[in-house]
């Protein structure tokens, strides 16, 4: 999605019937997020506090993937500036996409996830 967005922009990519498929994904994105959101407000905040780091690791795969992958464009197709920047974009989302993974993997397992959950964040969104 986000090379074919990069690709338009740019008048790199496909004509302009592929609008509409980039504006399906869009309405999509966003409905997912509205999702996401409205089960955020119904977590418990001791849950929310523990998800705040795989948060922030989601957004350097965001970092990876779309900003590096637009720079990235910009470079032709075989440099060795075109090859270093698509190493940082997929290294860097698989790098990201790892560590997002083991933090949640210990955040609710084992010790971390056996920590007690507050009666007061159970009910507060209730």
């Amino acid at each position: 999605m986000h090379e074919t967005s990069c690709k338009l922009v740019l008048n790199l990519g496909p004509p302009l019937t592929s609008y509409s498929d980039i504006v399906f994904r869009r309405v999509l994105g966003l409905l997912c997020l509205g999702v996401i959101l409205a089960a955020w407000r119904k977590t418990p905040a001791d849950i929310r506090r523990r998800l705040w780091p795989a948060l922030w690791l989601f957004c350097g795969v965001v970092a990876s993937g779309v900003v590096v992958d637009f720079f990235h464009n910009f470079t032709g197709e075989k440099t060795v500036v075109s090859g270093l920047l698509l190493l940082l974009e997929d290294g860097g989302e698989m790098i990201f996409i790892s560590l997002m993974l083991a933090y949640i993997a210990r955040a609710f397992s084992g010790e971390m996830a056996d920590a007690p959950v507050s009666e007061a964040s159970l009910n507060q969104n209730h």
